[in-house]
C-alpha cells in the first residue's frame, strides 16, 4: 500500500529508525500477518542492536577523530617551527651578507682617506 510507494521513493534524509517504524507500522495493521508479533520482536531487536552499533561506531569516530586531531595538532606546530628557522636562517644569511658588504665599504672608505 501507501506505505510500500513511500519506501520505494524513500528520500535520503529518511533514517533507518523510520523506514522500521514504517514497516512496523504496516505490520500493525490488522489482518496483515499472523505472524506480527515475532516480526515486531525481530523489528525491535534489530533497532536496538543497530543502535548499540551506531554507539559503538560512534565513539570509534570520535576516538578516531581525536587521534586525527592531535597528530594535526602536532604537524602544524612542527611545521610552523620548521619554517620560522627557515626564516631565521634566511634572515641571518641576509644580515650576514648585508654586515659583510658594510664591512666592506667601510674598509674602502678607510683606504681612501
Amino acid at each position: 500500500g501507501l506505505v510500500k510507494q513511500q519506501l520505494a521513493i524513500k528520500p535520503r534524509h529518511v533514517g533507518l529508525h523510520k523506514v522500521v517504524m514504517m514497516l512496523a507500522e504496516e505490520v500493525r495493521t490488522p489482518g496483515v500477518c499472523e505472524k506480527k508479533p515475532l516480526i515486531m520482536e525481530k523489528l525491535l531487536a534489530l533497532m536496538k542492536r543497530l543502535g548499540g552499533r551506531a554507539a559503538t561506531v560512534n565513539a570509534t569516530d570520535a576516538k578516531y577523530q581525536k587521534e586525527a586531531q592531535t597528530a594535526l595538532n602536532v604537524w602544524l606546530e612542527v611545521e610552523t617551527k620548521y619554517r620560522m628557522s627557515e626564516e631565521k636562517y634566511d634572515e641571518l644569511a641576509e644580515a650576514s651578507q648585508f654586515a659583510l658588504q658594510h664591512l666592506q665599504v667601510a674598509e674602502a672608505v678607510e683606504k681612501l682617506t
